[in-house]
């Protein structure tokens, strides 16, 4: 399957996708393409409708495919449409449909029974599966992807993305490298939950990045690896970037829950504080 090209993106651009909440006709979209395939029989090879002569696939037994999705997505409704479906139903919908789908062809004509042989190909129908629903959130403007897993992963803002896409740990400290790869894998959270220890992870990571130089005293620490930046110019602005980092620390509720204290970030604030007043 092609990808479609759309005119408005050719000429204006992709779309931001800025959406953390499905639009209904997004979310319509991808239950109803779920629901078009279980009638083309994409579901035929886990749920098969065996032919009365012989042990052949020729079609789908639809109810234990049903049951099956509501045994596992409880709460779920039917029929399946995305009116009646939270986003986090249908998340678990389109998971579980990744998991299950085969792509059918038409291999033997049983004119007697008014049916068809099929064979199966799962590789072609992970591939084409999650290039439509790609295309649908895209199209959205969905902050989700389907990731080549088959899991909905939030994708965050395109600055954001690169970074993390870039987020390659090589520090040579083991534990540093192990936040940083548990903060990235985090951040992909359709959770919001799981996002805030995403940020608690990176955080935990940067408190131990003022010790790697000096494990005794975080101070000393903080400036032998700013005196090791090059070229020197710089090394001001990396002091005065961490200062700020500081307070954003104290002023919101990353690691520590203080009554009172926000718990989402705001932009940050600026600050003189002298460049031994890291913490």
């Amino acid at each position: 399957m092609a990808d479609l090209d759309f005119y408005s993106d050719r000429v204006q651009g992709p779309e931001p996708r800025d959406r953390e909440e499905l639009p209904e006709n997004t979310r319509n979209g991808l239950v109803g393409a779920i629901v078009g395939w279980i009638n083309l029989h994409w579901f035929a090879e886990r749920f098969p409708e065996e032919c009365p002569d012989g042990n052949n696939v020729c079609g789908t037994t639809v109810g234990n495919l049903l049951a099956d999705i509501r045994a596992l997505i409880p709460g779920i409704r039917l029929p399946l449409h995305g009116d009646h479906m939270s986003d986090i139903e249908t998340f678990d919908l389109l998971e579980y449909a990744y998991q299950h789908i085969s792509k059918p062809t038409r291999v033997k004509d049983h004119s007697y029974h008014k049916h068809w042989e099929l064979r199966f190909d799962r590789k072609s129908a992970l591939s084409e599966f999650r290039e439509r629903v790609n295309l649908i959130l895209a199209r959205g403007r969905a902050n989700y992807e389907m990731d080549t897993d088959g899991r909905i992963v939030r994708i965050g803002s395109a600055p954001v993305r690169r970074l993390v896409h870039d987020l390659r740990p090589a520090t040579g400290d083991e534990d540093l490298d192990n936040l940083i790869r548990s903060a990235r894998e985090l951040y992909a959270s359709k959770d919001p939950e799981q996002r805030q220890v995403a940020l608690e992870k990176l955080w935990d990571g940067y408190e131990r990045l003022k010790t790697l130089r000096d494990p005794t005293d975080k101070r000393r620490g903080t400036a032998a690896s700013i005196e090791m930046i090059e070229p020197p110019e710089l090394r001001k602005r990396v002091n005065e970037e961490m200062n700020a980092l500081r307070e954003i620390g104290n002023e919101f509720q990353i690691r520590h829950f203080e009554v009172g204290k926000p718990r989402y970030l705001t932009p940050p604030v600026t600050t003189s504080s002298p460049a031994w007043a890291i913490c």
